[in-house]
């Protein structure tokens, strides 16, 4: 996401909902992750393709309200080609807009390591929101999931919102209250 605030972009929508095509040498993005790297080889390329399988597999965003349920494909669509012209690969990634307004949208990699892709991004959206008083509403949140979840599983959501807030807590990103 850091890379992708400075480049040149379009918007296009699905519905109601903006997104933006980036894009990019893949060179490049692989100098700007490791500027010590002197060239690009299959290994480095093929890391980038799994990087980019990984991000959009796991990257929803979601919202759930009284009056509407949301889930957002982060990043629907990812294109990498080989140029003739250039004589180098080419990606083009479609990222939701929405995750451009988050004040910190990436600065947390420990939390991208954790399976809980739900809770993760809920702490996340939180986190990334305008309010300097970060509130979690967890029974909000446990209502949200769309069928009876286990006590024991209530109890492993919470411990994780817990460790994720302390988390934060620990990189100095929030104050306990």
């Amino acid at each position: 996401m850091v890379y992708a605030r400075n480049l040149d972009f379009t918007t296009d929508y699905l519905g109601s909902t903006s997104y933006r095509q980036v894009g990019f040498r893949i060179d490049n993005f692989l100098k700007f992750q490791n500027p010590t790297a002197k060239s690009t080889n299959y290994y480095q390329f093929k890391k980038v393709r799994q990087f980019f399988e990984e991000l959009q597999d796991e990257t929803f965003i979601t919202s759930f309200s009284c009056t509407e349920f949301q889930r957002l494909v982060a990043i629907p669509k990812v294109k990498i080609t080989k140029s003739k012209k250039l004589k180098c690969w080419i990606a083009r990634v479609w990222l939701a807009d929405e995750l451009f307004y988050y004040n910190y949208p990436f600065l947390l990699p420990d939390f991208f390591k954790q399976k809980t892709t739900k809770v993760r991004f809920q702490v996340i959206q939180v986190f990334s929101s305008i309010n300097i008083e970060k509130k979690f509403f967890i029974k909000e949140f446990l209502d949200s999931y769309p069928s009876v979840i286990s006590n024991q599983r209530i109890n492993n959501i919470k411990k994780y919102f817990i460790q994720l807030v302390k988390l934060l807590e620990h990189h100095d990103l929030i104050e306990s209250n």
